[in-house]
């Protein structure tokens, strides 16, 4: 029969045993890289923590939207740039146009480089990013205009939508990520108009004016 042990010698190997957990722990720790392994390992904690994993994961994910708002807004700006350049252009030829020196013959040439000048504003305002028109509005499936050739060339009213997409900060204000393509390229003022400029000066051209 076994002598059962003495109290201090019971507490030496509690001890002991206490210590082989933690050393454990320790290591399990370490290799996995997680300091709490199961919900036992600090009970009062698992609230701070699931919210904790909430917050991440919402971080993450206004990251990866914000990367893809990024891509969006590079885009819709080297397109107004490539319209900007084009209705330089559509100036020059104005410009030219007017003087005195210019025959008929010569304004019917500045009138046919102007229908490509409308087509590249045209192109520029399809601009897209993983399938969206970014000048649609929310009517993003479908081109916000189309050319149409003539004659005279003419330009479709605008077919898509107002635009209400917003997208949520780091902070967790809301702002808008982008604007109607009505609002950049067409206006109820004609002087503010850029298709009806285009076309007007693609008229007085033809005309000789």
């Amino acid at each position: 029969m076994m002598n059962p042990l003495d109290p201090r010698d019971r507490r030496f190997l509690n001890d002991l045993n206490r210590i082989h957990d933690r050393v454990q722990n320790a290591q399990n720790q370490l290799s996995s890289g997680k300091k709490l392994l199961k919900v036992s390992d600090a009970p009062d904690r698992v609230s701070d923590l699931l919210n904790a994993r909430a917050a991440l994961s919402s971080t993450s994910q206004i990251k990866s939207n914000l990367g893809m708002l990024k891509a969006e807004a590079d885009t819709a700006e080297q397109s107004i740039s490539d319209a900007i350049r084009a209705m330089e252009r559509a100036r020059v030829l104005g410009a030219q146009g007017v003087t005195g020196t210019q025959t008929a013959e010569t304004r019917l040439a500045f009138k046919a480089e102007l229908e490509g000048v409308i087509q590249q504003v045209v192109a520029a305002t399809r601009a897209s990013v993983n399938g969206r028109y970014l000048f649609s509005g929310d009517t993003d499936s479908q081109f916000p205009f189309s050319y149409v050739p003539g004659p005279p060339p003419s330009v479709t009213s605008y077919a898509g939508s107002p635009a209400t997409r917003m997208a949520i900060d780091p902070s967790g204000q809301t702002f808008s990520v982008s604007l109607a393509g009505d609002s950049i390229f067409q206006n109820s003022d004609p002087a503010r108009d850029v298709f009806a400029g285009l076309l007007a000066l693609h008229a007085a051209l033809t005309a000789n004016d």
